[in-house]
């Protein structure tokens, strides 16, 4: 069970990735630099806590304890922060007054 639920959220992760890449470099080219930015600044903030969270993982080693569930978490993370990244830069589009270009 952990096996696949690794697997797929490590295949979440890729794909919100890449997706999160994609739309970055759609919102420059509307220039939407700030709204781009502060995303990106949430996104950062929450891969800082996934990485927070792997440190103390692996410095209590949790793993002993708690089996494959806290690395889990970590994944969870990193997709909570993709997705946050994909929806910030989506919904600066629908900006009252927003022109492309």
């Amino acid at each position: 069970m952990e096996e696949i639920l690794y697997f797929t959220l490590s295949g979440a992760i890729i794909v919100l990735g890449v997706l999160s890449v994609f739309a970055a470099r759609s919102a420059m080219q509307k220039g939407l630099t700030y709204s781009a930015t502060a995303a990106v600044v949430w996104t950062l903030t929450i891969l800082v806590v996934a990485r927070a969270w792997h440190t103390l993982y692996e410095i209590f080693e949790l793993e002993e304890t708690m089996g494959e569930i806290p690395e889990m978490a970590e994944y969870v993370l990193y997709v909570i922060a993709y997705s946050v990244f994909i929806l910030l830069v989506r919904r600066t589009g629908t900006v009252k007054g927003f022109e492309d270009k």
